[in-house]
């Protein structure tokens, strides 16, 4: 039997314990590696999927409705002077050959256009306006928006891989913990082996099988040795919790900037609506008090067709900028984006900040972990030079002792900070 044969059968124990704990510890860190990677991939998911979504609003209410205003409301106006039933009046007869005409040119501008939402029948609502909720509800359906919504499911992958790792840390420790007691509960059943029988110094330090002189300095290897896999636990852990706060953080930011673009892009809809209705009410106004100067009955009759077409335009164009329901094709997550107002953007603010802070706090504690891991094995190779013959053993204990000690001052601010 060779040398190396002897000391892995006097050590078998040892020797699968540290391989178990390896192979442990690896595969925390490979999950870990995993989730840190399926929270980036939903960040650069969720990048897209906000631009995808704004883009598709935008097309809808700064592409195509302005047209469909233009021509809506010089229906409404011409229907006004319609109304009027002056065809003996020329002025009026005059102005309403020119609101034809605008139709007409209008409606041929937009048959020579792919705008979706004033060509045909779909959309036209029986006011005269259009139905923009349900065009935008089938734009976002084209455009496949809701299949880019990954994010949310990645960031679940994550987690899951996440919750892995930490089984794997955790099992370490409860191999580490078993081990440690299974082989005191032995040697006292045993009773002190002689040292002829014993390791020189062994995988594991064993402080239960050495003489009554070296069980302080075994004792101290054997806490530097536990103090590894823990440390190790907790800087994976903490390491875990910095990215997946980073990658919410990214997320939050998506939300908020997409949140305000889209909400702005309908207010700005709907209040260029609302000034439009106030534009022709205060024309019509403005017409009919010129008609008091110059006696023109004739500006007079199109004053007040303007005024009404103002008040009706304000009862059609209202509606075109609502904010979209299920019911229009919309999904949840652009309806409430759409709905959105100042304050919900200054929540999402206040969360990103309090995920960041956090984010940057794990990764503050989970780098005086990894400094505190850098100590313990430093301790551990310290507390091994103590045990061989002829070394300074007052002088390397007290070391080891002061780096252990450092490292766990480390680990324990880590977990309260």
């Amino acid at each position: 039997m060779t040398a190396v044969r002897q000391w892995v059968t006097a050590n078998r124990l040892q020797v699968a314990v540290t391989v178990l704990l390896a192979l442990l510890l690896g595969a925390a860190t490979w999950s870990s590696g995993k989730a840190s990677g399926s929270w980036q991939q939903a960040t650069r998911q969720d990048g897209r999927s906000t631009v995808l979504r704004v883009e598709s609003v935008r097309f809808v209410y700064q592409s195509e409705l302005p047209l469909a205003i233009g021509l809506a409301q010089a229906q409404v106006r011409r229907d006004a002077l319609r109304d009027l039933g002056a065809e003996s009046d020329p002025e009026v007869v005059g102005e309403l050959a020119a609101a034809d005409q605008l139709v007409a040119q209008l409606r041929q501008s937009s048959e020579q256009t792919t705008d979706g939402l004033v060509n045909g029948s779909n959309y036209a609502a029986p006011d005269g306006g259009y139905d923009v909720p349900r065009r935008l509800g089938d734009v976002l359906r084209d455009d496949q928006v809701t299949a880019y919504d990954q994010s949310a499911a990645t960031m679940r992958v994550g987690d899951w891989w996440a919750r892995r790792a930490r089984g794997w840390a955790l099992l370490a420790l409860v191999v580490t913990a078993a081990y440690v007691v299974l082989s005191a509960v032995r040697s006292r059943r045993r009773g002190r082996e002689s040292r002829k029988d014993l390791p020189d110094v062994g995988l594991v330090p064993t402080p239960w099988t050495e003489p009554r002189t070296g069980r302080a300095v075994a004792a101290l290897a054997l806490a530097a040795w536990l103090a590894l896999p823990v440390l190790t636990a907790e800087q994976l852990g903490l390491s875990m919790d910095s990215a997946r706060s980073a990658a919410e953080s990214s997320r939050l930011i998506s939300e908020l900037s997409g949140s305000a673009i889209v909400s702005q892009v309908r207010d700005g809809a709907s209040a260029d609506l609302r000034l439009r209705a106030y534009h022709l009410s205060m024309t019509g106004l403005s017409r009919q008090y010129a008609a008091t100067v110059d006696g023109s009955d004739g500006q007079q009759l199109i004053g007040a067709a303007e005024k009404t077409a103002g008040e009706g335009w304000a009862q059609i164009g209202t509606p075109m900028a609502d904010v979209p329901t299920a019911a229009d094709g919309v999904d949840e997550l652009t309806i409430r984006w759409l709905a959105s107002e100042p304050s919900d953007w200054e929540d999402i603010r206040s969360r990103q900040e309090r995920v960041q802070i956090d984010s940057e706090d794990a990764g503050s504690a989970g780098g005086a972990v990894g400094l505190g891991l850098l100590l313990a094995a430093l301790a551990a190779t310290a507390a091994t030079v103590a045990r061989l013959p002829g070394s300074p053993r007052r002088s390397t204990s007290l070391l080891a002792a002061g780096l252990l000690a450092s490292a766990a001052l480390l680990a324990v601010g880590a977990v309260f900070t």
